[in-house]
């Protein structure tokens, strides 16, 4: 803290002060919590170390308390500071090999790092890349970021000139732009091709909302985006906090932000939740500050995360309502087919320029002077569907079961599908493919192929879907998974997708996904054991969202459901989560209880995980009574189970434990030891995630 202060001293004094040094600014900057600041500040304002007063802060509207070092903390500091310069490390050198050295040796190559930075590179890092940091840091904008894997693209473009010359000018001058028109008009072929345009003058990202998306699972993957380009604040706060409140987000974001050219897409908005949208109107106040970014919405209506004062007045919002094609880029898009028949005026005053309707109508190959335009369902119905061989029907229905983009490979339900048949219908723009070569079924061409699903070939194409999906790593698509799992009525094979995989999804933050397909179980199709696994997952999420209460409800449900059908291993970890809840609002009788009669019902399973984590948790509440003794003698049955199960997240937690209860008897060098064990474990289960990443 002392050092990060040092950073800023120059300009502690201005008549507006850096946001920086309040206390927002200094949290983030040094990676702790904003709860947690005063702790560390009140032993320095006490040492007359750091002086606080109240300033105008830059970009604010009110007076707020910021930090500055006195004279005493700046000798502190820089004494503090040359210290650090004097620690060796190992760092590639020049010639990229690894060398040893000082601090001091290679900070001058940094140039302006902080070594509030560099500190922070160095506990992630065993041997620093003094190169890559630098360009990481210092220049975000020499490689722009690509995160547009997931825009579509287009086989087909025509005209659109007007709109997209708007558009850049608009992207380039940083605004929140929402280009709003009707399903098929073009809206995602536009954005698409801009973005396509832009990768190499800024970073893109693009974001295509579905129903299971949450607000987390939304900043989880813009977290990705701006670690990519070096900004680490929100993925601090998200591996820290379940929730964040919208001055916080403004805050986080803000700061990740400043300084970094990049535009946002958000593909399909209509579907966003209320909690999105109240997202956009904190990204709505960068954009206001901040001309290097800007924020594109497609939307199929207009949302209000703004209001009219943002478009009219202010002009901080652009709004573009896209219609159909001109005449011009018409007859381009169908082509000469229709104009042989002398019917385009007729085509284009029944269609107005719709892209996907004059698409569709150029790859049927006879048609007729008096196609039947109306509506676009029925026309794929009777003048599509009806030219198309058996095998282009079958994976034209496969093809419309996803509600996520898939590898081409999914496609293939039996050996009568091949890739043939997948070119074929690729030609006539029924199925499109993203950038990075996955596939999808436009919505509009989705639902009709859905509706001439017979009820075997429903059953049978959902279950074959989920079967494929749930062998992929991508967590939404695991979740569409149980989704098609449901559709085809099999609930007791979903309910055993969420008992075995439920944990990982909370933990990778996709409670708000998970909780809405929970609403997708039919109770009536569900045994006992299912339903008290439902229960369970409910009340991990409702524990994870703060709902203690309702939480408590749920597993207690949970637990008794699990009695009745005799799962006496879901009925200790039920009890385990139940008592761990009440070991955490301070009940520790209670949770003692519990967590005994836990151990007692798994029983054959003493040695498993699962008595390793009730052990555990007695040993932590031991501990709180005071009673260390006792405390130790149940965190090292923990431990010994851990490794022989080498289960090292369970042995780093252990430690740690430990750890508190030797610092609390006053040995603090065994407190020390077991503290260092838990850094080093930790350090470990990292190091096989890396090697994991790197296969």
């Amino acid at each position: 803290m002392q050092v990060y202060l040092l950073d800023y001293q120059a300009s502690a004094r201005d008549y507006e002060a850096p946001v920086q040094i309040t206390q927002t600014g200094i949290s983030e900057g040094i990676g702790i919590r904003p709860s947690h600041f005063l702790q560390y500040m009140k032993p320095l304002l006490a040492d007359n170390m750091v002086e606080e007063r109240s300033s105008r802060v830059k970009g604010g509207k009110r007076r707020r308390k910021v930090y500055s070092l006195t004279d005493d903390g700046i000798l502190a500091a820089t004494d503090l500071r040359n210290v650090f310069l004097e620690v060796e490390i190992k760092y590639f050198d020049l010639d990229g090999r690894v060398s040893k050295g000082k601090i001091s040796d290679v900070v001058d190559s940094l140039g302006d790092v902080s070594l509030v930075q560099l500190s922070d590179e160095l506990s992630t890092s065993e041997v620093l890349d003094p190169t890559t940091l630098r360009r990481r840091l210092l220049e975000p904008e020499v490689r722009p970021v690509d995160f547009s894997r997931t825009s579509p693209r287009p086989e087909r473009f025509c005209g659109r000139e007007i709109e997209k010359k708007r558009l850049l000018d608009l992207i380039r001058s940083g605004k929140t732009i929402v280009l709003q028109g009707i399903a098929g008009i073009g809206k995602t072929a536009l954005a698409s091709k801009i973005c396509a345009s832009l990768k190499k003058e800024r970073s893109v990202f693009w974001f295509e909302f579905r129903k299971w998306h949450s607000e987390w699972g939304l900043l989880t993957e813009l977290s990705r985006f701006l670690e990519a380009v070096g900004r680490r604040s929100l993925s601090k706060h998200i591996k820290a906090e379940s929730t964040m409140d919208a001055g916080r987000l403004g805050s986080v974001l803000g700061q990740d932000f400043m300084g970094i050219r990049a535009v946002l897409f958000f593909d399909d908005f209509q579907m966003a939740n209320p909690e999105i949208i109240k997202l956009f109107s904190v990204l709505l106040n960068i954009t206001k500050s901040n001309r290097d970014l800007a924020v594109v919405v497609l939307t199929r209506e207009i949302i209000p995360f703004y209001d009219r004062k943002d478009v009219e007045v202010d002009r901080e919002v652009e709004e573009i309502h896209l219609l159909g094609l001109d005449k011009m880029a018409s007859k381009e898009l169908v082509g000469e087919g229709v104009e042989e028949f002398g019917i385009f005026e007729e085509v284009y005053s029944a269609t107005q320029g719709h892209p996907l309707f004059l698409d569709l109508i150029r790859t049927v190959p006879a048609i007729g002077p008096e196609p039947r335009l109306r509506y676009i369902d029925r026309f794929i119905e009777e003048e599509i569907y009806s030219e198309l061989d058996p095998e282009e029907k079958k994976m034209m229905k496969v093809a419309s079961i996803y509600e996520n983009p898939v590898q081409t490979s999914l496609l293939f339900f039996d050996e009568s599908l091949d890739i043939d048949t997948f070119l074929k219908l690729k030609k006539r723009t029924l199925i499109g493919t993203l950038e990075d070569g996955r596939v999808q079924v436009h919505e509009m061409i989705r639902k009709p192929f859905l509706s001439m699903l017979t009820p075997q070939e429903k059953e049978r194409f959902h279950l074959w879907a989920a079967e494929n999906l749930l062998r992929e790593e991508d967590w939404i698509l695991q979740i569409e998974a149980v989704h098609h799992l449901l559709v085809s009525g099999d609930h007791a094979w979903g309910a055993r997708v969420l008992a075995e995989r439920g944990e990982e999804l909370i933990e990778a933050g996709y409670s708000e996904e998970l909780l809405f397909l929970l609403m997708e179980f039919d109770p009536r199709s569900l045994g006992v054991e299912e339903g008290a696994i439902l229960s369970e997952r409910e009340g991990d999420i409702l524990r994870r969202k703060g709902h203690i209460d309702d939480a408590l409800m749920k597993l207690e449900e949970s637990k008794t459901l699990y009695e009745k059908s005799r799962n006496s291993k879901g009925s200790g970890r039920a009890g385990r989560k139940l008592a761990s809840i009440y070991k955490s609002i301070g009940k520790l009788d209670e949770a003692l209880k519990i967590y005994t009669k836990s151990l007692s019902a798994i029983g054959k399973d003493s040695k498993s995980m699962e008595a390793a984590r009730i052990y555990g948790g007695i040993g932590s509440v031991m501990a709180r009574k005071g009673r260390f003794e006792k405390a130790v003698e149940y965190l090292l049955k923990d431990l010994a189970i851990a490794k022989e199960e080498g289960n090292r997240k369970e042995m780093a937690k252990v430690y740690n434990q430990l750890g508190y209860v030797f610092y609390e008897t006053g040995a603090y060098d065994r407190a020390l030891e077991f503290q260092r064990l838990s850094l080093e474990t930790k350090e470990k289960v990292l190091e096989e995630w890396k090697k994991y990443f790197e296969l």
